[in-house]
Parts: C-alpha cells; structure tokens; sequence
C-alpha cells in the first residue's frame, strides 16, 4: 500500500493558480478539493518539486490530476477551456 508524502505547506507556486504541465497540456489549480485513499490515486509525475497524481478509475483523456496537500487530501487541477 503505497503512501504518499505530504508537504508540510501547499507549494507557492500552487496557491498562485500556476498550472502543471502534463503530457503537453497545462493543468490549473482549482478551489475543490478530493477526498482520496494514497491507494485510490496513481502517481504520474512531478512538477517543480510537487508529485501528482490521477484516479486510478479515470481513463485518458483524464478528467482531472491532482496533488497531495494533506492526509487524504488532494488539489483538483483542471485543464483551462478556451
């Protein structure tokens, strides 16, 4: 059972609505917040020093990623539509 690190403050650039760059598309920090098990998410990446991760039940094209800010808390970063 994997468990993921939690950082001790969300990273500034986060709370600056900065997004995260994922298989070329830029995904931006949101308001909501998930609720999520470490063995409910898979990581797929890091971006400046931050893991993030999807659902394991969401399937490409993903619907959101997310990053860890807590136990079982999780940031939604959306894609920005036009």
């Amino acid at each position: 059972m994997p468990i993921f690190r939690v950082p001790d403050m969300e990273a500034e650039w986060i709370r600056n609505g900065k997004p995260i760059e994922f298989e070329g598309e830029f995904w931006y920090p949101q308001d909501a917040i998930e609720v999520l098990l470490d063995q409910e998410v898979y990581l797929v990446g890091e971006y400046k020093g931050v893991q993030f991760f999807i659902e394991k039940s969401d399937v490409r094209p993903y619907k959101a990623v997310f990053t860890k800010f807590d136990r079982n808390k999780f940031r939604v970063f959306r894609k920005k539509m036009p």
